[in-house]
């Protein structure tokens, strides 16, 4: 193990101490985000995680033999449909933790919430209008759970509809998988989420025949307020896709309270040299 002794987390009276332990061990830290997050988590909440990684790594595979560590990252994604790790990741503050911790990482919740719009297209006066969105359970998308987040009159131009997959790495948009205008999902929110994060996710990503770099940025706004009420814990992020080859763009930035959902999202665009800029927040559907 490199380290010279195996470990393994104590959340019963019945431990074994073996390999399998010491896999598991490394897997947990490594999905937490270190040893020294580990104090955000509840006992139950560590031992769901290690229950659902056991049955992971214990699992048949085809050709026989089980899932090892060498194969692990490859089955990440596909622990999401593990009950064990999705109560895990999904997991909200309760008795026994003090605050809420990068364990509470639920930001997608079914229901239905009213949203009051405004949009502006090539500069011109704002369009006030109501936007209803709809979030239930929808179709796996390569092999992974997704939610649909459907509204009915988006950006006041119709409907339109989201696929978005809450796993235990963050926040995943299907979206344009769904339509075919791509093959690559975007990560639109890290967990454990870091504020103040700037990363390139794509250099060139072929957007319905277009390339478009993608860039990632985390803010925290803690208490928020909309028309719903005043959320805490909100984190915001911004996506930004800038074509490489036209003047096209698009930035969007997403609201998100923790064990919530959606409170607000933010727009600016310009496709074939048209202006947009549009915001959306909650009114009602969503409390505090």
């Amino acid at each position: 193990m490199g380290s010279g002794f195996l470990r393994a987390f104590v959340t019963g009276t019945d431990i074994d101490i073996t390999v399998e332990s010491e896999t598991v061990f490394l897997r947990v830290v490594e999905e937490v985000g270190g040893i020294n997050q580990l104090t955000n988590y509840t006992v139950d909440e560590i031992d769901a995680l290690v229950s659902g990684l056991r049955r992971v790594t214990s699992g048949p595979v085809s050709g026989g033999g089980n899932i090892n560590d060498a194969v692990m990252d490859a089955t990440q994604d596909l622990s999401v449909n593990n009950t064990d790790l999705n109560n895990f990741a999904n997991s909200a503050a309760t008795a026994g933790e003090e605050t809420s911790g990068p364990g509470d990482n639920n930001y997608i919740v079914n229901g239905v919430v009213t949203f009051n719009g405004s949009v502006s297209v090539g500069g011109g006066a704002p369009t006030v209008y109501t936007n209803q969105i709809t979030t239930t359970n929808a179709a796996a998308v390569q092999g992974i759970a997704t939610q649909e987040l459907a509204s009915n009159n988006f950006l006041s131009d119709g409907s339109f509809s989201l696929r978005l997959a809450n796993t235990l790495t963050g926040i995943v948009d299907y979206t344009d998988v769904v339509s075919g205008e791509s093959t690559e999902p975007t990560p639109i929110l890290f967990f454990p989420f870091v504020e103040n994060e700037s990363t390139t996710l794509f250099n060139a990503l072929d957007i319905d025949g277009e390339s478009f770099q993608v860039t990632y940025q985390s803010f925290t706004e803690g208490a928020f307020t909309v028309p719903a009420g005043t959320f805490n814990n909100v984190v915001r992020v911004r996506i930004s896709a800038i074509s490489n080859t036209t003047t096209n763009n698009i930035i969007v930035d997403y609201y998100f309270a923790a064990n919530r959902g959606l409170v607000r999202q933010d727009f600016s665009a310009s496709v074939s040299g048209i202006p947009l800029t549009a915001s959306e927040e909650a009114v009602s559907g969503i409390a505090p």
